[in-house]
């Protein structure tokens, strides 16, 4: 009888031990983590509450688990040496703006541009995956990177402490603005202003910008709120996105287990949708926010978009040719990006 109860004993004990050691031999996946937005933002808590939690659940039946050291509100590196440092192999993972990365992967802009429609985040999504597949020279550019996840993230508004309603109402008036945008406000007089995420309050705080080419959501996010008071937005339509996505590099990804890049890749759409969803859950309560606290909201007129549309028409086509002269098919490109967002939308 003795010994039954041992064994049953020891067996009992296998149950209750082994998973805690099995726990404790999963191999980590050592990788750094850095970005420019801070860590309440977004995409960081998604990062650190969803997807990190479901890739680990996933990669523990393989015997791994990741563990990612974080360095947030460019506290490693600032913005413009992020992605360098990236492709340098000093960093993992970061985030990567297209339209602040021109020289790197031009034909992604177009998922940046604003006035042309693309107004729906999910919609637009989908489009960025479909012009990777079947664009060669789209998909080409991010050979250096694994796009982890991506999402458009704060459909773009003009904020200020004035009423500017038409494109000329920017004659002369600093702001941060970047891609085409900074380039149709140019075009008009404006005085269209690159700077980090970091001096954006600073800056506007001591007028050495007027405005900001930000999402409602992007306002809040950086206390934007307590120096901007007036928030115009676009009918039907968006001043362009921060097309986000985040990037691994290329080189740390394919030294992973032939199984963790599985399940890294199996998670794309989802992390992608899902980030997509938080994010345009943001906007409204950003904007109930800035209502409470008293500040004006205006909503262009089809009148004054028609405007808008004018303005933005050349500079578009400057983009085309422009890519066209380094031999990327820019019209290809836009052509088909218009396409897809509107089918997609469709849907």
């Amino acid at each position: 009888m003795k010994k039954v109860f041992y064994a049953t004993f020891i067996i009992m004990m296998a149950f209750v031990i082994v998973p805690g050691a099995m726990a404790q031999d999963l191999k980590e996946i050592s990788l750094k983590w850095s970005d420019h937005a801070p860590p309440v933002a977004g995409g960081n808590v998604f990062m650190k509450k969803e997807w990190v939690p479901k890739i680990d659940a996933e990669i523990a039946k393989l015997g791994y688990k990741l563990d990612i050291t974080y360095y947030h509100a460019s506290s490693l590196y600032k913005y413009a040496d992020q992605v360098q440092a990236l492709e340098d192999g000093l960093i993992d993972f970061t985030l990567f703006v297209p339209s602040y990365e021109t020289a790197r992967a031009p034909l992604h802009e177009v998922l940046t541009f604003p006035l042309m429609g693309f107004h729906d985040s999910f919609a637009t999504s989908r489009m960025w995956f479909d012009l990777e597949k079947t664009i060669p020279e789209f998909g080409a550019e991010f050979t250096k990177y694994k796009d982890i996840f991506h999402w458009l993230p704060m459909p773009g508004i003009l904020n200020g402490n004035k009423v500017y309603r038409v494109p000329t109402d920017f004659k002369g008036v600093k702001l941060q603005a970047s891609g085409m945008m900074g380039d149709i406000l140019r075009s008009v007089g404006g005085v269209p202003i690159r700077q980090a995420p970091s001096d954006w309050y600073t800056s506007l705080d001591r007028g050495l910008i007027e405005a900001i080419n930000l999402g409602i959501y992007g306002v809040t996010l950086f206390k934007l709120h307590e120096v901007v008071k007036v928030h115009i937005f676009p009918y039907k339509d968006v001043f362009g996105y921060p097309a986000t996505t985040v990037i691994m590099n290329r080189k740390k990804y394919e030294s992973l287990p032939p199984g963790v890049q599985k399940v890294i890749d199996d998670n794309v759409m989802w992390a992608t949708q899902r980030m997509n969803a938080i994010d345009d859950a943001h906007n409204p309560e950003s904007l109930e926010l800035v209502k409470k606290l008293g500040h004006t909201i205006v909503t262009l007129t089809p009148e004054e978009m028609k405007l808008w549309y004018a303005a933005a028409k050349p500079i578009l086509e400057e983009w085309i040719q422009k890519m066209e002269a380094k031999g990327l098919p820019g019209r290809k490109v836009v052509e088909e990006a218009q396409r897809l967002a509107k089918k997609y939308a469709m849907e």
